[in-house]
């Protein structure tokens, strides 16, 4: 445990996006605003576009028309927009711009303003970007700038940009570790942010180059939630874009490419111990590292989704979510839908078609030219998209199935595509059945913030009770891990499919592994703000407290408490009843 002494240690990911300004409305007052328009919804009865957004205007509430502040003579309009997306900008006040967001062609209403782009959204989302939100908690540890983080995970890809030591002070003098990372790891790619590689060729590993290096994401990803610095402009193909940043930027990493680790050890020698608590839910007792001397993470939601539609023929719209940024489908081009069951070329059993379109189990001729629905079932999500490719299909509707319910993550398929949620997989299949010539077309929104509620526990996320010991409450706290956007390393596909070619700097990933390094650098912060607290103070401080305020286990006997209750839990865990 001798390179371990004095971290504050995870297993870690994270998150990143754009945050803007709140608007100064005044309810009654003409203001500019932007208007995004579902163009392929216009009626009929207008020869184009312009023509329908101005006869949009002229029916709002106290029309903008009889308004002294026009400046315009086209009534009304600024400008309208046909290149990036489809809309207009004009003048009114916030009350007819409520009024235009409840009719269904109306995709978003937005004043015009300067946008201030702010650290990735997981840190302002948990209240961590301002002095007064935080009782100074950034400033009191310096961003975490004299703690060091074992990440114990996949490696790490040391050239990316947020893991650079610009301004960084010296490396803490309490370091007792080195950088061995191996092969096509010189000891040069370390610096004073990343102090220390190294690898355990054991087990996985074995079958890999004997390296630190990230191979497959994972690694690059958390410690990047846990501890990036500052990137500018960061986003994941256009999506969630901003300055993207880890939750304690300035502390220092140490990254461990291996397998597993003595964490009751750790928690001796001082050192917290976070790890996620796994992504089997919504199924009863399948949470994982339920040891009471780990800080077990679930995975919540946050306030930012990627929203797309499913258009049906009949014009209803089923809101989904979708990470494609490609070219769509031709706009207002409804396309021939069809159901992944109704087109199976095999059987999962004597009654039931197979409809979670696995390789090879697609009618290419039933398939080609469609829009084709998928339950989500077995194989990895990304892929289902290039199995529909693969046999002629040309969009993906990806359904939840019991037991995912309605949680949904957003994926980036290789194919215009979305996820639903298991309800609305209901209504579409009483759609599809329900008429002879079912049809649909998809559309991608971008990026959304501000959805509500927020935080929810994510579907994914593994339950309690603790399984092994039910009197030990498990998981013990939850933290974004939804859609988080983080470093990622070259030559890996995002999709981690291995026809997707595209490269690209951050990816957006859902699991617990997300969510545990939020937890974590958190904890570094805590840590450098108090470096006389323990593990066991921390983690009672991120349970039971805000992030200034004082643990019930701070005093000494306390402490000797948990200790002992520890010790003693320890002890059965090893040994049985």
């Amino acid at each position: 445990m001798g390179h371990f002494q004095q971290l504050v240690t995870f297993i870690v990911l994270l998150m990143l996006s754009i945050v803007s300004c709140k608007p100064n409305l005044q309810l009654n007052t003409h203001q500019t605003f932007i208007v995004r328009v579902q163009n392929n919804l216009k009626p009929n009865r207008y020869a184009n576009h312009k023509t329908w957004y101005k006869s949009t205007l002229k029916s709002l509430s106290f029309s903008i028309n009889s308004s002294h502040t026009r400046t315009q003579h086209n009534h009304g309009l600024l400008h309208v927009y046909n290149t990036v997306f489809h809309g207009f900008s004009a003048r009114f006040t916030p009350q007819q711009a409520e009024e235009l967001t409840n009719r269904p062609e109306i995709l978003l209403v937005l004043p015009d303003r300067l946008l201030q782009l702010q650290t990735t959204r997981t840190p302002q989302f948990m209240g961590l970007t301002g002095t007064k939100d935080t009782h100074g908690i950034i400033k009191e540890s310096d961003s975490g700038s004299n703690v060091i983080i074992g990440v114990l995970d996949t490696g790490i890809w040391p050239e990316r940009v947020s893991f650079h030591d610009h301004d960084l002070g010296p490396v803490p003098s309490h370091w007792k570790g080195k950088c061995d990372g191996g092969d096509n790891f010189p000891e040069n790619l370390c610096n004073k942010k990343l102090i220390g590689a190294r690898y355990y060729s054991t087990g996985f590993y074995e079958r890999q180059q004997g390296s630190a290096r990230d191979t497959v994401g994972h690694g690059t990803h958390t410690t990047s939630t846990i501890a990036g610095r500052h990137v500018a402009n960061a986003s994941f193909l256009g999506l969630a874009q901003g300055v993207a940043n880890g939750i304690a930027p300035k502390s220092r990493i140490a990254v461990y490419k291996m397998i597993a680790i003595g964490a009751f050890g750790a928690m001796e020698k001082g050192v917290l111990f976070s790890a996620s608590g796994g992504n089997d839910g919504p199924t009863d007792s399948t949470i994982s590292n339920v040891a009471p001397w780990i800080t077990t993470v679930g995975a919540s939601t946050i306030d930012r989704r990627f929203p797309a539609d499913l258009v049906l023929g009949d014009g209803r719209v089923i809101t989904g979510s979708s990470l494609y940024t490609g070219h769509g489908l031709p706009e207002g081009k409804y396309l021939p839908l069809i159901y992944a069951g109704n087109a199976s070329i095999s059987k999962i059993d004597d009654d039931e078609d197979d409809a979670t379109c696995l390789p090879g189990t697609l009618n290419k001729d039933l398939v080609r030219g469609k829009i084709v629905l998928c339950d989500r079932g077995d194989g990895p999500r990304a892929e289902k998209a290039v199995v529909v490719r693969d046999a002629g299909g040309v969009g993906l509707v990806l359904a939840n199935v019991e037991p995912m319910g309605e949680g949904l993550v957003a994926d980036a398929f290789l194919i215009p595509g979305l996820a639903i949620t298991q309800s609305k997989r209901t209504t579409l299949l009483q759609y599809i059945k329900s008429t002879n010539n079912p049809k649909a077309t998809l559309i991608f929104k971008g990026t959304q913030l501000g959805v509500k509620p927020a935080p929810v526990v994510a579907s994914f996320s593994s339950r309690g009770p603790n399984s092994i010991s039910p009197s030990v409450l498990k998981p013990d706290i939850i933290a974004p891990g939804v859609d988080i956007l983080a470093a990622w390393p070259d030559g890996v596909p995002p999709t981690e499919v291995a026809t997707d070619k595209r490269r690209t700097e951050f990816n957006i990933v859902s699991g617990t592994s997300m969510s545990c390094p939020h937890v974590s650098g958190v904890a570094a912060l805590l840590k450098g703000a108090h470096p006389d607290w323990s593990p066991a103070m921390i983690k009672s401080a991120l349970m039971t407290t805000d992030l200034h305020g004082r643990s019930r286990w701070q005093d000494s006997t306390g402490r000797e408490r948990l200790q002992r209750v520890q010790r003693l839990w320890f002890w059965r865990w090893t040994r049985g009843p």
